[in-house]
């Protein structure tokens, strides 16, 4: 089976404790839903800790933190994801 690309959402927000954007998951078999949020900390204190669709949790796959020369500022990303999640 080939894999097929569904659609795309984006949102942002500056200084936010939370964000929330809406996406609707296609219908089908052996899908997967990735979310991938990037963010930056410049002594802000700002990290991503958890991710939801349909009040079900993702689960974090990988992440990584870039982290300037001073020790107090980076940038980060990670990829969380869903397997089947519901439409």
């Amino acid at each position: 089976m080939a894999i097929a690309f569904d659609a795309a959402a984006s949102s942002q927000a500056s200084a936010a404790s939370s964000l929330t954007y809406s996406h609707t998951v296609a219908a089908g078999s052996d899908r997967i839903l990735r979310v991938s949020p990037e963010w930056d900390n410049f002594g802000g204190g700002r990290t991503v800790s958890s991710i939801t669709y349909a009040g079900v949790a993702l689960t974090e796959v990988t992440g990584a933190l870039s982290t300037a020369d001073d020790g107090t500022s980076f940038v980060g990303v990670s990829i969380y994801q869903l397997v089947n999640p519901a439409t």
